[in-house]
């Protein structure tokens, strides 16, 4: 059996979000990829703050997911190539990536979360995401898909909603021939289920690799601006030339026409 991951992600109220109905817990997650079912475990955390010696941790329920394999690479997680360099980058997939988003539409609660899995048969890795749902009653998956439309390497990725229930995902992306850039993909709230229906969009280009250490940094970050429930801010690294630590941030922001 697969040892299961133990990387707890808390959730987090999207600021653009109403707060959860009273009495909603906060939520944990962690992936487990085991030979027998793949899931996703969620904890419920009541918090007393009264009195403290009251809060509960309760859990876990198990949210059946398509199959996959968090392991890249073995023994270690360093396996992304990059243009010029032998050096290889930490995949980062034996962790849920940041943030666990929840928002609160009325109707219904929703949370997404991501993290990086082997693409198939291929050795490039593509990002698998999720859309969890509550209607008033248990959490389910709503929605759920892996993204690898090609044969590059995708990982560090990180996704959020719009007030209107679309999605879009930002992540890196390298390969042999390839200095790890930054590109995102969405989907609109009335897409398929379970497709990236909007394709893929280049946020910049990286112009050199990283030569100094395996660690890619945890610099990816997708979020909702408040001001307007609509437009999304993303960040994440890449290098502007090769080079053993200059590494650079990019933001980039975008919205969908259909957004209300």
């Amino acid at each position: 059996m697969e040892k299961p991951n133990y990387g707890l992600l808390p959730s987090d109220l999207e600021n653009s979000s109403p707060p959860p109905p009273p009495g909603e817990p906060g939520h944990f997650i962690e992936f487990h990829d085991t030979d027998r079912h793949d899931a996703l475990w969620m904890y419920d955390f009541y918090v007393d703050f009264a009195t403290p010696a009251n809060s509960t941790l309760t859990g876990p329920v198990h949210l059946r997911v398509d199959a996959f394999q968090h392991h890249l690479c073995r023994p270690i997680t360093r396996c992304i190539p990059q243009k010029g360099t032998t050096r290889l980058l930490d995949s980062l997939a034996d962790l849920m990536m940041y943030p666990l988003e929840y928002y609160n539409y009325g109707t219904h609660q929703d949370m997404v979360v991501t993290h990086a899995v082997k693409a198939g048969k291929a050795a490039n890795s593509g990002i698998r995401w999720y859309q969890l749902r509550s209607t008033g009653g248990p959490w389910s998956v709503y929605q759920q898909g892996t993204y690898a439309p090609d044969s590059l390497y995708r990982w560090m990725p990180s996704a959020a909603l719009d007030a209107s229930g679309n999605l879009a995902v930002g992540y890196s992306v390298s390969s042999a021939k390839r200095y790890p850039s930054i590109r995102c993909a969405g989907r609109l709230a009335t897409d398929p289920l379970g497709e990236l229906s909007q394709g893929e969009k280049r946020v910049i280009g990286g112009g050199g690799s990283q030569t100094d250490t395996n660690r890619w940094g945890d610099y990816s970050a997708m979020q909702i601006d408040p001001s307007d429930g609509c437009t999304f801010w993303y960040t994440n690294e890449y290098y502007s030339s090769t080079s053993g630590s200059d590494w650079r941030t990019r933001i980039a922001s975008f919205r969908y026409p259909s957004c209300v």
